[in-house]
């Protein structure tokens, strides 16, 4: 695919870790919305049952690991090891 686009990976560092890390920012914001969006509506539903809060444990549980791992994502891809 990279050499569809004329684009070599290994002398390119800094397009590839600008794509990695704009991209892991935008899933980031997507779904951080996503998630609180989903976690706000269980909250506010008067109707809550075991069904619910297990969403919203869930959706918790993404949010936290989505804005932990994709700025360790970020940060391990701008900073390769070695170098």
């Amino acid at each position: 695919m990279f050499l569809i686009l004329s684009i070599d990976p290994w002398k390119n560092a800094a397009y590839l870790s600008f794509f990695t890390a704009s991209s892991s920012i935008s899933i980031t914001i997507v779904a951080s919305v996503g998630n609180s969006l989903a976690v706000f509506a269980v909250v506010w539903n008067p109707n809550k049952d075991l069904r619910t809060l297990f969403v919203a444990n869930h959706n918790i549980a993404d949010l936290v690991a989505g804005l932990i791992l994709s700025r360790a994502t970020v940060y391990e891809k701008s900073y390769p090891r070695g170098t």
